[in-house]
């Protein structure tokens, strides 16, 4: 069983909604959301 993630980012008025399948299927997905991040503040 997987459980559905969605959240809603104001900054980009986006509604995205992921499926975790696992905890670490969860972890890579954040860990690679945070470097997304961390590359955003670089460039901004």
């Amino acid at each position: 069983m997987g459980l559905v993630f969605c959240s809603f980012r104001r900054r980009r008025g986006v509604y995205a909604c992921w499926l975790k399948i696992n905890s670490s299927m969860a972890r890579i997905i954040k860990k690679a959301f945070q470097n997304i991040e961390f590359s955003k503040k670089l460039t901004f």
